[in-house]
């Protein structure tokens, strides 16, 4: 199969099998130091473990970020949304780097509510937005401003929080460039299941708790409904024995790796990629683009 691109413009990439993370390299978990430092927040009991689950997320991100920077070929215009105090990026700065790689990143850009963006300066971090993701009117502006601007956008631990993540979603999708990509992810259930608990957390959710379930069909509606590929979407475990000396051991997590690529679905948690596939040469850019598009289909 031949792929053909326009100027400019990498040629799309194949979809990454579910058993992908099988065979990643675990050294950015062995040889991090950045996420066991005192100052890093995350729980004490976590940080003891060589292979503690509670950092997994993040571990799937860098991984997936690599891989994004691999298939671009060229170092990345990252955005992040939701970056609490920037531990995701502490991490990937921390993780051991192929010298012959090159850059992973060449920006990297924070958006939250309130970003608190005297420390995130000091983290390293470009620019600081204000952004309310459950918020149309706010996402309207957000993306007139920032249109094709990132070729990769991470949404960790977030959508969860959202009353409308669909929303959220198709509009971010017009801050991508084209073969740019969206990471994220969040507990996972059974589709039916996932329905029953939504409507059960939305009646006793507190402030910035979790309102919105996901199963791995949501998922993928979601990226169709924005527009976008579901290019990878994979379980991470079977098993969390938080603070067990079972994470000790590769064989565990290697093992819970696996079940969660079988398993996409199991309670636990899911990680994803979307792709937004590159504009045909010549097609017209409308400032509104975005939000007709989110109308069209609600």
């Amino acid at each position: 199969m031949t792929t053909t691109t326009h100027r400019g413009e990498q040629p799309a990439s194949a979809p990454l099998q579910a058993s992908a993370a099988i065979r990643w390299a675990l050294d950015s978990l062995t040889n991090n130091r950045v996420w066991q430092q005192d100052d890093y927040w995350i729980n004490e009991r976590a940080k003891h473990r060589r292979y503690s689950f509670r950092m997994l997320r993040y571990w799937y991100m860098e991984r997936l970020l690599r891989e994004t920077r691999e298939q671009l070929g060229r170092p990345l215009r990252v955005l992040e949304i939701g970056v609490d105090r920037g531990q995701m990026k502490a991490f990937v700065d921390g993780a051991p780097s192929d010298a012959n790689a090159g850059s992973l990143y060449s920006s990297w850009d924070a958006a939250d509510v309130k970003p608190q963006t005297e420390a995130l300066t000091r983290a390293g971090y470009g620019n600081c937005l204000a952004l309310n993701l459950d918020d149309g009117d706010s996402l309207a502006e957000f993306v007139s401003r920032t249109r094709a601007q990132y070729d990769v956008i991470v949404l960790l631990h977030v959508l969860e929080h959202l009353t409308q993540p669909e929303r959220a979603v198709t509009f971010l999708s017009g801050s991508l460039a084209g073969n740019g990509r969206m990471l994220g992810g969040f507990p996972v259930l059974p589709s039916g299941i996932a329905r029953i608990r939504e409507r059960q957390i939305r009646k006793t959710a507190q402030p910035f708790g979790h309102v919105s379930a996901f199963s791995p069909r949501r998922v993928r509606k979601m990226a169709e409904r924005a527009g976008m590929l579901t290019d990878y979407a994979a379980g991470a475990f079977a098993v969390r024995a938080s603070g067990s000396p079972l994470e000790n051991s590769e064989w565990w997590l290697r093992a819970n790796v696996a079940f969660g690529a079988l398993f996409p679905g199991w309670p636990g948690e899911i990680y994803f990629q979307l792709r937004k596939p590159a504009r045909p040469a010549g097609a017209p850019v409308f400032k509104d683009e975005v939000a007709a598009k989110y109308a069209a289909a609600d």
